[in-house]
C-alpha cells in the first residue's frame, strides 16, 4: 500500500505542475514496480538516445532521424513471451529490456524527441497507441513506435482501428493530453494485474 500512495502522490504532483513531462509521469508509475528501479538510468538512457538522434546527419534533427535511430537501433518491440507483463509498463525496465507496451514505446519516442526539439505527440487509437508528428508540409505523420518506427498510411491506421472493433473518425488522430496518457498507462497496468 505505501508504494501505491507514493506513486499516486508523485503522479498527482507531476500532473499538477505547470508543464508535466511524460518521463516523470512514467517514472512515477514505475514506483509500483516490485523491483527497485534506477531512475537515473532511465534519464541517462533517454539522454543517450537523444544524443544518437542529434548525431545523425547534418542540420536539425527531424522525424526521419528519430525513426532511423529509435526504430532501427533502440528497436522497442512487444515482449514475445509475455506481451502483457507488468514490466512492459515500467520505464526503467522498458529501457533495459527493449520490450514495451505500445504506449510506453511511444512515451520513449516522445521524450527522446523532446530532448532533440522534434515535436512528437501521442495518439490514443482504440487498441493501439502511436506517435504523431506534424510535418513541415502540414501533413500528419503517424508512426508505430513499437514496430520499428513504421510510418502508418491512412489505410494502416484504419485497419488498426477496425481490428479494435471501432470505426475510424479523424478526431482519433488528435494529440493525446498528458493527463489522458497517464490515465491510459494506469489502466493498462491495472488491466495487466487483473488478468494475472
Amino acid at each position: 500500500m505505501p508504494k501505491i500512495v507514493a506513486a499516486a502522490d508523485r503522479l498527482a504532483a507531476e500532473l499538477a505542475s505547470a508543464e508535466p513531462s511524460l518521463d516523470q509521469i512514467a517514472l512515477a508509475i514505475s514506483v509500483l514496480d516490485t523491483r527497485p528501479s534506477d531512475e537515473s538510468f532511465a534519464f541517462r538512457e533517454l539522454d543517450k538516445w537523444a544524443v544518437h538522434v542529434l548525431a545523425r546527419g547534418e542540420g536539425a534533427p527531424d522525424l526521419g532521424h528519430v525513426c532511423t535511430v529509435l526504430g532501427e537501433q533502440l528497436a522497442l518491440t512487444a515482449n514475445p513471451d509475455d506481451y502483457d507483463a507488468p514490466e512492459n509498463s515500467f520505464l526503467p525496465r522498458v529501457l533495459l529490456s527493449h520490450h514495451a507496451l505500445p504506449i510506453l514505446a511511444s512515451v520513449v519516442w516522445i521524450e527522446v524527441g523532446r530532448r532533440c526539439d522534434v515535436a512528437l505527440f501521442g495518439i490514443g487509437l482504440p487498441g493501439h497507441f502511436v506517435v504523431g508528428h506534424q510535418l513541415p508540409s502540414g501533413e500528419l505523420a503517424v508512426v508505430d513506435a513499437l514496430n520499428g518506427g513504421t510510418q502508418l498510411t491512412p489505410v494502416a491506421v484504419n485497419a488498426l482501428v477496425l481490428r479494435a472493433g471501432a470505426r475510424f473518425h479523424p478526431e482519433m488522430l488528435a494529440p493525446a493530453s498528458t493527463h489522458s496518457i497517464a490515465v491510459r498507462m494506469l489502466r493498462n497496468l491495472v488491466g495487466t494485474y487483473v488478468r494475472r
